[in-house]
């Protein structure tokens, strides 16, 4: 058993939690800049397929000369390829302007992943949320006990020839298989920490307890799967 300062207590549906991973802001709005930046990329390639004249009037553009007589060719002879690929890349030019505006706005909000004796605590974005006209990210909050989860996995990615555990590390999966079949899984890739370090607060928040409250053995987490 691990006694605990009050000031990290959190209280949820499953009883006393402790955060295991830091959200950040810093991240999400990187993210976000990114993800703009590249909607913005391909909206400049609608409309360059929709009128490349218009570029032409930008400084040094002579190198897209034999470019822009293509696309004009394409234009009247093959009219619907051009309005298929205006089409897709208007489309992920909107999806990632619109994303990239929702995860600048997840900066600052309330996010985490908590864990405790009795259960699970999560709060994180969870794709684009249609219902606010894709301005801001939808939500996934759930609490679940350890007597309804079956497995819990923490799946950490890594970049290639990284020798280290913390350096080049591209993200991390948790997944969730409870006992009534039904499967969860969300990213821990704005939050601070790498995979390998959530996985080992998971197992050390099981037996955290606040201190002074008078915990007996019956506050110990049940057994459960937990992999890496």
């Amino acid at each position: 058993m691990i006694e605990m300062s009050p000031c990290y207590v959190h209280e949820s549906s499953v009883g006393h939690v402790f955060d295991v991973a830091t959200w950040s802001d810093w991240k999400a709005r990187r993210m976000g800049v990114y993800a703009f930046l590249i909607g913005l990329g391909f909206v400049l390639i609608t409309l360059f397929l929709a009128n490349p004249l218009w570029f032409m009037e930008l400084p040094k553009a002579e190198p897209l000369k034999g470019l822009v007589g293509g696309i004009l060719d394409a234009h009247t002879n093959s009219p619907w390829a051009i309005r298929t690929g205006m089409a897709v890349t208007g489309l992920f030019g909107w999806m990632s302007s619109f994303y990239g505006i929702a995860s600048w706005r997840d900066a600052g909000d309330d996010y985490y992943f908590r864990v405790g004796p009795g259960g699970i605590s999560v709060r994180i974005p969870d794709g684009i949320d249609w219902s606010m006209c894709c301005l801001r990210s939808a939500v996934l909050q759930r609490d679940a006990g350890w007597d309804e989860i079956d497995n819990l996995t923490v799946a950490q990615k890594k970049q290639f020839g990284s020798l280290s555990r913390n350096a080049g590390n591209i993200g991390a999966l948790i997944r969730l298989r409870l006992q009534d079949g039904h499967k969860l899984e969300f990213s821990v890739d704005m939050f601070r920490e790498p995979g390998h370090i959530i996985h080992r607060r998971i197992g050390e928040a099981t037996e955290m307890v606040p201190a002074n409250l008078g915990s007996t053995a019956e506050d110990v987490a049940p057994q459960y799967e937990l992999t890496m």
